[in-house]
Order: C-alpha cells, then sequence, then structure tokens
C-alpha cells in the first residue's frame, strides 16, 4: 500500500470530539492536545479561509450554472411542453444510470488521491482515464438493449434519441476524471471555469435553435452530445498546461486507486437510484407528462438542492488534504450550517412556490405546484448528507458512508415500487423525503459509533452561530462587502 501523507486514525478517539492520531504505530493525541491554542487557531483560521474561497467561488459558479439552467429549462418547457420535457427527461435518465454505474466513484477518488498524495497527478488521472474509457465503451451495447426495453413505449423516436445520447458516457466519463484532477489540487477558480462552460453553450444553443425555429428534442440532445465534446477538448488543454495530463500507469497507484473507488461505488449508485431512481421507475409507469411534471418540480426544488453539492465540491478536498480533528470539526459546523441555511430557504420558498411555477413554466405546470414544495424539503435533507459523506469520504471512511447510502437506497426502490402505481409523481416525492431521511440517520450513526460525535452535533446550530448569522442577514449585502462578511461569519464559527 502507498503511504499517505495524512496520519491514520485510532479507535480511541476521545468521545468529546477530538480525535486520536497515530504515525507509524505512536499515538500522537497529546502531541495535539499540547499544541499551542495560538498555533491551532492560526492553523484553523487558515483552513477556514481556504475552505470559504472554495465555497464562494464553487457557490458563485453553481448559481450561475443554476440561473443558466432555468433560462434554458424554462425555453425548452414552454416550446415543447409537458411531453417534450418528460421526453428530455427520459432520455438523458437511462445514459446517467450508466455513468454512475460503470463510473466506480472515480470522481471522489481521483480527488481524494490527488489532494493526498502530491506530485502524482497524472499517474491518477491515467489510471481513472484508461479504466473510464473501456467501461464506457463496454457498455454501449447494453444500454443500446436497456434504452430499447425501457423507453421502447415511448415511442421509436425516443429511443432512437435515448440510444444517441449513449455516446454521453464517454464523454462524460474522461471528462469527469480530468475535473476531479482540478478539484483535488484545489483550483477552485479553473475549476468552476470549467463548470460553467456546459450551461453557458447550453443557452447559446437553444436560443439559437429558438432562433431558427429548429428546437426540438432531437435537436436539444445533439448540441447537448456536441457541448461534452467541447468540454472535454478544455479539460484536455487545461490540463495539460498544468502538467497534470498524463497516460502513462502507475500500477501500485492505480490499485489505490480502484481500491478506494469500489468502497465508494456502492455509495455513488445508492445515491443515484436516491436521486433519480425516481425518474427512472416514472420513465417506465407513467406517462411522458407525468414525469414532465416532475422533472419540472426538480429543477425548482433544485435552489435549496445546489447548496449540498457545492460544499460537498468543496469539504472533500480541503479535508483529505488536512488533519482528521481539524477535518471532522469543519464537517460539524460546515453541517449545522448547512441545516440552518437549508431549513431558512425552504421557509422562504414554500409560500411563493405557485408564483414562481407561474411565472417561469407557465400555467400547464401548475399541477406540479405541491410536489415542488416537497421537493424543497427533501432538499434540504439531502444537502445535510452531501456534507455528511464528503466528510466521512475525506476521513477515508467511504465503504461506512457507502453502506448508509445503500441502506437508503433500499428504501427508494421498495417506496417507488409501491407508492409510483397508487399515487403516481407524489410516491416519487414521498420515496425521496423517506430514503434521504434515512440515510441522514444512518450517517450520523456512523458518526457517533466510529469518530465519538453525537449526532445533535452535527444538527443544531449553536445560540452563538444563530446571532451571527441573524446579525448577517440584517447587513446590507452587496458584492463589493460579500466575501467580507461571509470571511467574518466563518472565522466566528471556528471559535
Amino acid at each position: 500500500m502507498l503511504e499517505e501523507r495524512r496520519g491514520t486514525f485510532t479507535d480511541s478517539a476521545e468521545k468529546s470530539g477530538h480525535a486520536g492520531w497515530s504515525y507509524g504505530g505512536r499515538d500522537v493525541s497529546q502531541d495535539v492536545a499540547l499544541q499551542p491554542v495560538e498555533e491551532q487557531a492560526r492553523n484553523d483560521a487558515g483552513l477556514r479561509r481556504q475552505l470559504l474561497r472554495g465555497v464562494s467561488l464553487t457557490f458563485g459558479a453553481s448559481l450561475t450554472i443554476q440561473a443558466l439552467g432555468i433560462v434554458s429549462g424554462i425555453i425548452t418547457a414552454r416550446v415543447l411542453g409537458p411531453d417534450g420535457k418528460g421526453a428530455l427527461a427520459a432520455i438523458a435518465a437511462w445514459p446517467g444510470l450508466l455513468t454512475v454505474l460503470l463510473s466506480f466513484a472515480a470522481a471522489s477518488s481521483v480527488t481524494y488521491h490527488v489532494a493526498s498524495f502530491t506530485g502524482r497527478e497524472r499517474q491518477i488521472f491515467a489510471a481513472s482515464f484508461w479504466t473510464s474509457l473501456l467501461l464506457s465503451l463496454i457498455a454501449l451495447v447494453p444500454g443500446w438493449l436497456l434504452i430499447g426495453a425501457a423507453l421502447g413505449h415511448s415511442g421509436a423516436a425516443v429511443v432512437a434519441l435515448g440510444r444517441l445520447n449513449l455516446l454521453g458516457i464517454p464523454l462524460g466519463l474522461v471528462s469527469g476524471a480530468g475535473l476531479s484532477v482540478i478539484q483535488g489540487k484545489e483550483a477552485f477558480a479553473r475549476f468552476n471555469g470549467l463548470r460553467l462552460l456546459t450551461p453557458l453553450l447550453t443557452v447559446i444553443t437553444v436560443l439559437g435553435l429558438l432562433i431558427f425555429g429548429k428546437l426540438a428534442v432531437a435537436t436539444v440532445v445533439a448540441t447537448n452530445l456536441g457541448i461534452s465534446g467541447a468540454i472535454l477538448i478544455c479539460t484536455f488543454v487545461l490540463l495539460k498546461r498544468e502538467g497534470w495530463l498524463g497516460f502513462r500507469v502507475d500500477w501500485k497507484l492505480a490499485q489505490s486507486v480502484a481500491g478506494y473507488g469500489l468502497r465508494a461505488h456502492l455509495g455513488g449508485i445508492s445515491s443515484l437510484i436516491n436521486q433519480r431512481g425516481d425518474q427512472l421507475l416514472m420513465s417506465i409507469y407513467l406517462s411522458v407528462g407525468q414525469l414532465g411534471l416532475y422533472a419540472a418540480a426538480v429543477s425548482l426544488s433544485s435552489a435549496v438542492a445546489m447548496l449540498g453539492p457545492v460544499l460537498y465540491t468543496v469539504v472533500l478536498p480541503v479535508v483529505a488534504a488536512t488533519g482528521r480533528e481539524q477535518g471532522l470539526r469543519l464537517t460539524a459546523q460546515t453541517a449545522r450550517l448547512t441545516v440552518s441555511l437549508s431549513g431558512l430557504l425552504v421557509i422562504m420558498l414554500v409560500p411563493v412556490m405557485p408564483i414562481i411555477v407561474r411565472f417561469t413554466f407557465g400555467p400547464a405546470f401548475l399541477p406540479g405546484v405541491v410536489l415542488a414544495q416537497w421537493l424543497l424539503v427533501a432538499a434540504a435533507i439531502l444537502n445535510v448528507n452531501h456534507v455528511l459523506i464528503s466528510g466521512m469520504q475525506a476521513c477515508g471512511r467511504a465503504l461506512a458512508a457507502s453502506i448508509a447510502e445503500g441502506v437508503a437506497a433500499c428504501v427508494s426502490l421498495v417506496s417507488l415500487v409501491l407508492l409510483l402505481p397508487r399515487f403516481g409523481p407524489a410516491g416519487g416525492v414521498i420515496a425521496s423525503i423517506a430514503a434521504y431521511t434515512v440515510s441522514c440517520g444512518v450517517l450520523l450513526g456512523i458518526m457517533h459509533k466510529k469518530e465519538g460525535y453525537a449526532w445533535w452535533s452535527f444538527l443544531f446550530i449553536r445560540p452563538r452561530e444563530v446571532r451571527t448569522l441573524l446579525n448577517g442577514l440584517r447587513m446590507r449585502m452587496n458584492t463589493s462587502r460579500l466575501k467580507g462578511y461571509l470571511g467574518a461569519f466563518v472565522r466566528r464559527l471556528g471559535h
């Protein structure tokens, strides 16, 4: 096994939340305890600044991506209607499933290893590149058969476009490997720049198709494939310029990357089932019109759901590159803040959701208002899960996180099979809330048993943090002072 530059965590961690460390079998928990308070404060402050910068950049990019996605979603929904929107969702769902099935958690594994092993970026990318390329090519034949069976009731045109969309699997997997290298290096400006390209190009092409009267399901699928190819080229150019592009495999390092990926792979599959299993099964059991209403509701719930992936993107590499004690403490602080911010967003958005639906998607989508309101609650729970999973994976507990997601996936599948035929899209909402709640409970239980952290320390924001949050909300937020306010807020959370 390769020697990591981080230590291994002992099972004798103090139940108060102070972790014990050992290097080469030597317990250094006392060294940590005897570390000068000033030095610990400086280390924590530097870590918070690093996290703040990553979160600020990633959140800004995600907010822009969300806005661009809403623009393209509104245009396609109004032009294509519920049936066309449902057809697009069905066409995208099955290649998305195959991509996750074949990824073997490559993104998490590459990010973790790049953050943990300095100077090995090219070998790590090479291991992920060849594995992703081989598996994606092998998947084309079974994917062709699967889409024919699953989407046959939607018509021959939808089946043909679904099969064409299979070409996005190798493009997505290889691009994802490159993006994960950039993420692991904590180059968040370049990472988010590449992320922004996809929705930006999507809006441009959708507007172009609309202007020339060519906007249809087939043209949207074709242009999306072209955009994926352009993103792959840009990713390769950036990796080459930074010296991170390589194709020669280090087999020992490849084994480490694959081993971590396999442990996290169950979580990736389970997460896909929890987050997309509803639409996958709806594409089989329900009409494209019902699926279109649900897909629109899911799009609106992303106003809350976008927070979780942002934090996961930043917390995983930052915690993986630092000490376990600091990382777990930072994970708990981030989870508490996530609960509060997500809850606040839900309270603000639920009452105005009918107005939002009418203004964005149009009157035809008003039957999906209740779906969108309850999916906001599900998204809030999912955000907390993202933070807990990122912290566990960064501390080397990828398998434990996968077990939690696996349990939730079982709950999701059983609930969907039982509820979809009877309640339609509402059954998907109930199944999502149930699965996310179970996953959160299992993750908190693992954190308590393995790391000695009480479950409530991840959920309930402290009085001092509440005062800080309320003071921040009273401030007049503008772009020139936003970073300063966020920095003061995060610094207070650390004390």
